[in-house]
């Protein structure tokens, strides 16, 4: 999480965005899809990339995937919210988002790595459908799954 707060936002477009993912929840009724705010950040240090390769070269990126637990802004959410790295601490700390799931590359190991928040996806009733996270996540440039 410090390298991603301290790098610049990603020359890859789009950088800060959110969609509406599907999800499977159990919230009392059994279990349905239900589409849920995903928001994605992408932050390098890294001022380009290989764009024929399958693999991530990005030294230092980090893409962090926040789920809204509030907002007090009413809709749609803003994408200054998390466009700036204080912003983007502040509102975490504020629980008006939260962390669901991290991914980076070690540019020494030569390898992409996967965090995902479990605890946050049973409090939020999601049922887990798949191995690494119950969400489904876009591929992108040089994507870090």
């Amino acid at each position: 999480m410090a390298t991603h707060f301290k790098s610049p936002l990603s020359h890859m477009q789009p950088s800060v965005y959110f969609a509406l993912m599907p999800v499977y929840v159990n919230r009392g009724i059994g279990v349905y899809p239900w589409r849920e705010i995903v928001w994605t950040v992408s932050r390098t240090d890294q001022t380009y990339y290989f764009e024929k390769s399958k693999n991530c070269f990005l030294k230092g990126t980090v893409v962090a995937f926040y789920v809204e637990l509030k907002n007090n802004d009413g809709w749609p959410p803003q994408v200054k919210i998390l466009s700036k790295p204080e912003s983007e601490e502040k509102f975490l700390r504020e629980g008006k988002v939260g962390l669901i799931e991290l991914r980076w590359f070690d540019p020494l190991g030569k390898k992409r790595h996967r965090w995902f928040n479990h605890r946050l996806a049973s409090f939020l009733q999601w049922t887990e459908e798949y191995i690494y996270s119950p969400i489904l996540l876009p591929r992108v440039i040089n994507s870090l799954d």
